[in-house]
Order: structure tokens, then sequence, then C-alpha cells
């Protein structure tokens, strides 16, 4: 039943846009060829650095868990666990509404002193930058030939 669903869904689709292209016409020739080279592009595809980009996460890896140890070792908590960490900063007098990087920013740029609060809070920003995720879609992206294709549409 899906799959008869599905089909006359294609066919409808397909019969809306010869309507569209009977109505509209095709493009004019100057769009005609920037949608051909724009095509053209993607199908080659953009080269990616697939070393490098392993490289970097290695390192981003390897500095996050020094920045977690390190947060571990002076709140007992891991970086992550944000009610925590909030209830940790406010026990030691330190009225924070939130964690966000606006927030930790904004603290950061004031007068707080030296100490346990300031040191947890620029570790916090630190390994909230520290991330892998880009790196790991980019990586994701790139087909066997490392190109990843149509990124732009």
């Amino acid at each position: 039943d899906d799959l008869e669903l599905f089909r006359q869904y294609c066919q409808k689709d397909v019969e809306l846009e010869v309507q569209v292209h009977s109505l509209l016409g095709g493009l004019p020739d100057v769009e005609q060829d920037i949608f051909t080279r724009d095509l053209e592009i993607n199908a080659r595809g953009m080269l990616l650095d697939c070393e490098g980009i392993d490289k970097a996460a290695a390192l981003i890896d390897e500095r996050a868990g020094e920045l977690n140890t390190e947060f571990l070792a002076l709140t007992g908590f891991n970086t992550t666990q944000r009610d925590k960490i909030l209830q940790w900063v406010r026990n030691l007098g330190h009225n924070s509404e939130n964690l966000q990087a606006d927030t930790i920013d904004a603290v950061l740029d004031s007068d707080l002193p030296s100490g346990p609060v300031r040191r947890a809070l620029e570790i916090r920003s630190q390994a909230s930058k520290a991330s892998t995720k880009k790196l790991d879609a980019m990586a994701r992206q790139a087909g066997s030939d490392g190109r990843c294709r149509f990124q732009t549409r």
C-alpha cells in the first residue's frame, strides 16, 4: 500500500512539474548556463583533506580530554554536567543564570576574580569549543575519492 501511495505521489509530482514547465517554459539561456555550471561544480565536488581532518579531530579530542580532566579535578564534575556545575557555581557564591556561552563570556569579561569559579568557567568555555562535530560531519560527507558533493544546495 505504501509503495502504491508513493508511486501515485511521484506520478502527480511529475504531472505538476510538466504543467509548471508548460506555463513558465524553460530557463533563459543565461540562467541555463549558470544552472549547468553549478551542477558541474557540485558534481565534481570539493576535495577534503581527510588526513588533516583526522589529525585535527585527534588533537581536539586530546585537548578536550585534558580540559575535562582538569575540570573534574577542580569541580568533581564533567564539563557536560550542566545542572551540577551551575549549582556548584552558585554554592561558591556566584549567582549565574545559566551556563550558555554568552553568559559565561559576560561573566569572564566582568571583574570575576581569579579562582576556582573563573577557571571552571574558562575550561567550560574552552571545552564547548573543543568539539569535533563539524569535522566528523565533513569526514562523513567525503566520498571514496575524498571529495564531498552537493553541499551548497
